[in-house]
């Protein structure tokens, strides 16, 4: 035969969402690690978001965007 039996490479799972942060799209990432259930977790990056804050501003904006996240 030719063609043969597909090899399983990674049991990698993800999804990816887009956030609408004020106008600004991020772009959020779930993994996780089916062969080592210990290992996944969210990938963002909120500095788009940042110019213009102050430090408290910031922080307030990631955990907002955090409690978002986690509804998801």
């Amino acid at each position: 035969m030719r063609i043969k039996d597909p090899v399983l490479i990674s049991k990698k799972v993800s999804n990816t969402y887009e956030v609408d942060v004020e106008g600004t799209k991020i772009m959020v990432f779930y993994w996780y690690d089916m062969d080592d259930e210990g290992k996944g977790g969210w990938d963002w990056d909120l500095s788009p978001c940042y110019e213009g804050l102050t430090d408290d501003e910031i922080q307030e904006l990631e955990d907002e965007f955090e409690e978002v996240i986690s509804n998801l």
